[in-house]
């Protein structure tokens, strides 16, 4: 789950890989919300065009989000809604999660 830009893409690599549900990754896929079950992880770019957009989408808060987009097997990007500073952390902390679709 590589791709910056494709988190339906990753989303779908994450799920197949591991099968702990309560993964963020699992969590977005398994959603089902206002009739659609399209749901997927933002990769890390598309987290920033929603920091970016965060006034005009809504409902977030000043803490960090999880990004689909791994940087190795124990590692994943975040994004800190406060200033949009992007880093990666260990897969077990507790961040936030935002599931998006296409539209």
């Amino acid at each position: 789950a590589d791709s910056t830009t494709d988190g339906a893409q990753n989303t779908i690599d994450i799920v197949n890989g591991c099968a702990e549900a309560s993964r963020a990754a699992r969590l977005c896929s398994d959603l089902s919300s206002g009739g659609y079950t399209d749901w997927y992880l933002p990769a890390k770019d598309q987290l920033h065009t929603l920091y970016g957009q965060k006034a005009i989408v809504g409902g977030f808060t000043t803490n960090y989000y999880w990004s689909s987009t791994e940087l190795n097997s124990s590692l994943a990007w975040n994004e800190f809604f406060f200033n949009g500073f992007q880093n990666f952390d260990s897969k077990n902390g507790g961040y936030y999660v935002r599931c998006i679709r296409s539209f």
